[in-house]
């Protein structure tokens, strides 16, 4: 018995059309998906670091306060001992 053998002919016409679409899908995401997602990263990433700054700058007041307030407290206790 012999076999035959089948040679798969290449139709060039569809690899032609499935490249274009592989390049233009491409095309697409980065344009519609990527970039935007991009953006969002970087707006969310400066609003913490906005807020990050907001708490330090808070925290810092927050010291201050306490130790003026400890400080007074120290005052009126040794008026009082006085």
């Amino acid at each position: 018995m012999q076999s035959k053998k089948h040679k798969m002919k290449i139709n060039w016409f569809t690899v032609i059309a499935q490249i274009i679409n592989f390049f233009v899908l491409v095309w697409l995401l980065r344009r519609f998906l990527y970039k935007p997602v991009l953006k969002a990263i970087d707006e969310r990433e400066n609003k913490i670091a906005s807020e990050l700054k907001d708490a330090k700058a808070k925290e810092t007041e927050a010291k201050k306060e306490q130790a003026e307030f400890l400080e007074k407290m120290k005052n009126l206790i040794s008026k009082r001992k006085s």
